[in-house]
């Protein structure tokens, strides 16, 4: 197509795509990063630029996604500068680190979107209509998922929602857990079969590797709401 003031003996390059841009931070998002940033424990000396506005934006972000609310998360902020985290040169930074945010969000209330992961959070009920048998399906997740509940909840969750016989699930979720351990070089099993059985649900790269891959697993996290407030966001980066 031609373009008005370009060299008209200059070749045609068609259409030139351009790389998408960066999603915006969301309303939430920006007033939550604001908070964090003009909070009444925040000093003139310590930083806050636009790098620092980036991590929280991300932060923010992932948290709103696995369930927190816009108010929960200001409580967080409140907790953090009434901690001696708040002392640091690097507020955000420090905020963000894992373990402190392991301290401060841990008696956090999270509300999850989809409801099988919220039974996981909330203890596995029986006084649900998302299952035919509630308790079986419990028991198969405690039986088979000392590992996989707690660093791959959505995952369990994928396994157990659609509600098949009891004995698949068992199947499908003890091959998660041996898959983990493969990785984790605690057993020597055919890892193409363990992947196979797992061939209905979308796995993370690290699982869907032919390679193992110990050091790139999630981490474990102690409680089920801790590993599922930790999944990654997926979708387009927001920028600030």
């Amino acid at each position: 197509m031609p373009t008005f003031g370009a060299d008209p003996d200059a070749p045609d390059k068609g259409w030139e795509e351009r790389p998408p841009r960066p999603k915006r931070a969301s309303n939430k998002v920006y007033e939550l990063v604001k908070y964090f940033g003009y909070h009444r424990g925040m000093r003139m000396s310590q930083r806050f630029d636009h790098e620092d506005k980036a991590i929280l934006s991300s932060h923010f972000s992932r948290r709103l996604s696995n369930g927190y609310s816009p108010d929960a998360l200001k409580s967080i902020v409140d907790r953090f500068y009434s901690s001696p985290y708040a002392a640091s040169e690097y507020p955000a930074l420090m905020f963000c680190k894992t373990e402190v945010q392991e301290e401060l969000a841990s008696e956090t209330t999270i509300e999850v979107v989809d409801p099988v992961t919220q039974w996981l959070v909330d203890g596995m009920p029986n006084d649900t209509s998302l299952f035919e048998s509630a308790s079986s399906v419990r028991k198969c997740v405690l039986l088979y998922c000392d590992e996989s509940v707690l660093r791959y909840p959505e995952i369990v969750a994928d396994i157990i929602r659609e509600d098949y016989d009891t004995d698949v699930v068992s199947s499908m979720l003890s091959a998660l857990e041996s898959l983990i351990a493969w990785n984790l070089e605690q057993n020597d099993e055919d890892s193409g079969h363990l992947r196979g059985e797992l061939s209905s649900i979308s796995l993370p790269t690290e699982l869907a590797s032919k390679v193992r891959s110990p050091k790139t697993l999630r981490r474990r996290c102690d409680t089920v709401r801790e590993a599922v407030a930790n999944v990654p966001a997926v979708g387009k980066k927001e920028t600030w």
